[in-house]
């Protein structure tokens, strides 16, 4: 419902915070640390400082990682070769991008001391940032034997076990973290994220309104607290975060996708327009947001907008077979009675067991003229129905239409409320074809009533009743 898919961003957070957090537990370390003056905070020194840590620290906030390099080797810090410090050369190092050079910076901090912590948990940080995964969780491992009380090394343990679907190494990890570190913002926002996983939203939106107390100008940390407010229909406090989230990264599209999303559950398909606009703007290559935009322009009547959408879809995603209903769906209120034989066809070969699609493709091979394609493929699927559904019946029905007694019937007595309004529509639907629009009206009238906006077969007796009236 929101997103692709339920995104994990603490990992995101651990790389960005390679240099800040490190940088500061490294120096706070070093006696007679003079404070930064007042004026410098947040920029850069235009001398470097006396402390070479303070001016190393300083050019560090200002965003500036390869002057923090430049200062370093150019103050030579007291005991170059120690590990920690060498530790503290590696972080900087990634945060300028220069990860080869990090990882072997970090290799010599280990052959001097192999049990260093800190070295271990960076190096499995930038396994993890490859993509090695079971390096990263082999490194993370060691460095927790190195030190068993590492909030961040049971925080990215945690993280590890996310990616994996382990809910609950997961969740043993992240409490791990914050019994030792009560204020560790990625264990928290890991947290609230299995929470979310595990439909835990109470918990969920409490653990990540803390994370939001420690970190509150992280944008992710609103996008996440909005999903767990969303998952519990709190889509006005819901709105109000993902708008939390927009304000913080503007250009982040996913976030719009979300509120694009909670807006369309709110009814406003409007807004949802705005909102999918503004995702494709800024990244045109996701395929789902074209059919979160083609469900809006549907539901606003715009249907070769909606249609266009769906197309473009499946041209980004071939595989992406749920496009074919819609696609149907919309052709046949085109009149395009091939296409959607061919989407209803297509859509029926992925989704072998919804049976109303061979009965939408025999309505449309009628309403083209082709009776005979429309018996020989209902004789051809036939077989494959249960012998005992309604749907079977509906098909022997469409097969010899002459007497509608026994359907009628059957369709009376169904207490499916969802069957009995696919029934209706498939009734309605053949009358149509005969010429009995009294009754055609009467049916479809009825399946529009049982508002299930869901259901294909709802959508086009709003549509056909739109055509009676016009």
């Amino acid at each position: 419902m929101f997103g692709i898919d339920i995104r994990f961003r603490a990992g995101l957070l651990v790389i960005a915070a390679f240099a800040g957090t490190l940088i500061v537990s490294s120096c706070s370390t070093t006696p007679a640390r003079r404070p930064a003056g007042e004026g410098n905070v947040g920029k850069a020194p235009e001398t470097p400082a006396e402390d070479p840590y303070q001016s190393i620290s300083l050019y560090v906030q200002a965003g500036e990682p390869q002057k923090a390099i430049d200062a370093y080797e150019k103050a030579r810090l007291a005991n170059p070769e120690d590990p920690e410090t060498m530790v503290l050369l590696a972080n900087l190092m990634v945060a300028a991008g220069q990860i080869d050079q990090a990882e072997g910076v970090l290799d010599q901090a280990l052959d001097k001391d192999p049990g260093n912590a800190d070295a271990l948990y960076n190096k499995a940080l930038i396994a993890g940032a490859r993509g090695d995964q079971n390096e990263k969780f082999k490194l993370l491992q060691d460095a927790l034997k190195a030190d068993p009380a590492n909030a961040r090394v049971e925080a990215a343990l945690g993280e590890l076990y996310v990616g994996w679907k382990q809910y609950d190494k997961a969740t043993h990890a992240f409490e791990s973290s914050l019994s030792l570190d009560p204020e560790n913002f990625v264990a928290l926002l890991g947290l609230g994220n299995v929470y979310i996983k595990k439909e835990e939203y109470d918990k969920a939106e409490e653990t990540l309104t803390k994370a939001i107390e420690k970190q509150p100008e992280y944008p992710f940390a609103y996008a996440d607290r909005s999903r767990a407010r969303a998952y519990k229909y709190d889509f006005e406090g819901a709105e109000k975060d993902i708008t939390r989230a927009i304000t913080l990264a503007p250009d982040y599209s996913w976030n719009y996708v979300d509120r694009g999303n909670i807006r369309a559950q709110r009814g406003d398909f409007e807004g949802a327009l705005e909102d999918y606009n503004t995702a494709i703007k800024l990244d045109p290559s996701v395929f789902m947001t074209y059919v979160y935009r083609g469900r809006a322009h549907n539901r606003l009547g715009d249907y070769d907008a909606a249609y266009a959408d769906y197309q473009k879809a499946l041209s980004l995603r071939p595989d992406y077979y749920w496009a074919h209903a819609p696609l149907g769906t919309l052709a046949f209120m085109k009149e395009d009675w091939d296409a959607a034989v061919t989407q209803f066809r297509l859509a029926y070969q992925h989704e072998n067991k919804t049976y109303t699609y061979p009965l939408l493709v025999t309505l449309a091979l009628r309403h083209a003229g082709k009776e005979k394609e429309a018996v020989d493929y209902l004789n051809s699927v036939l077989p494959g129905m249960p012998r005992d559904s309604e749907y079977y019946q509906l098909a022997r029905y469409y097969l010899t239409p002459r007497s509608d007694g026994y359907i009628v019937s059957l369709t009376e007595k169904e207490n499916d409320k969802v069957l009995k309004t696919q029934m209706l529509f498939y009734l309605a639907a053949q009358y149509q074809l005969e010429g009995r629009d009294n009754l055609a009206k009467t049916y479809f009238t009825q399946v529009e009533e049982q508002k299930y906006p869901g259901l294909v077969e709802s959508h086009l007796a709003a549509w056909e009743l739109k055509q009676y009236k016009d």
